[in-house]
């Protein structure tokens, strides 16, 4: 898009960073604006609300943010600066960008999980599309209404009641074995139909044992007070 141009990438050993700019770009016209190297977002699609002169963005792969993201995955931070126009020019605006496979998989990501965010005074979501995989990348796409700061992040897995309840607590395993005198294992289906049988049958010989002792008792006392009568005769 725009009429004519030339293209230039920063000569970075690591092309962690990338410019494209456009000798111009008409009024309601769309310009694409494409970045080779490490930095996940690839093309900028944009129309102005007017015609741009030699607009110019630069997309640099970076970790130092005014704002971290802390309770969600990020795979790449990548900030976006643009030179002879600026966000009151811009009409409309689509980012392209792309993860790998490889972190996708290691991180175990879905693409219905990402999730592009753009920084403002606040991060906030963009509407993120999965557009389509090309054997090594996952590719989106998202519309934001300026150009800044952008993290792509993965949404924070948060387990459901149905995975909670999939497994046992171990502590409270723990506390049951301890109660019922079952080590070294899970508490099963045959502790649950042995254990009350065991349970009677513990009570009854502690029962007997109790009987036996207050016999005893009972013998030594009476012994003792038939030996005091025999003494006082």
């Amino acid at each position: 898009g725009g009429g004519g141009g030339g293209r230039y990438f920063a000569q970075l050993q690591e092309k962690q960073e990338a410019t494209d700019y456009k000798i111009k770009v008409k009024k309601d016209t769309w310009a694409t604006f494409s970045f080779t190297g490490t930095m996940s977002i690839k093309d900028i699609l944009l129309t102005a609300k007017e015609t741009l002169y030699y607009p110019k963005i630069t997309v640099k792969m970076t970790e130092i943010t005014p704002k971290t993201i802390i309770w969600e995955k990020v795979y790449q931070y990548n900030k976006v600066q643009t030179e002879n126009f600026d966000d009151t020019q811009i009409k409309e605006a689509t980012i392209r960008f792309k993860i790998p496979k490889t972190w996708m998989q290691n991180n175990k990501v879905q693409p219905k999980d990402i999730i592009l965010k753009r920084l403002e005074k606040e991060w906030t979501e963009l509407p993120t599309k999965f557009t389509d995989f090309d054997g090594e990348n996952y590719n989106f796409k998202a519309d934001s209404p300026g150009l800044s700061y952008f993290a792509i992040t993965a949404k924070k897995q948060i387990k459901t009641k149905a995975e909670n309840n999939r497994k046992p607590n171990k502590q409270n395993t723990n506390r049951i074995n301890r109660k019922q005198g079952i080590t070294g294992r899970e508490y099963t289906k045959r502790d649950l139909v042995l254990f009350p049988t065991q349970k009677k049958k513990n009570n009854k010989i502690g029962t007997y044992i109790m009987l036996t002792i207050l016999s005893a008792i009972a013998g030594i006392a009476c012994v003792k007070f038939m030996t005091r009568k025999k003494r006082k005769k």
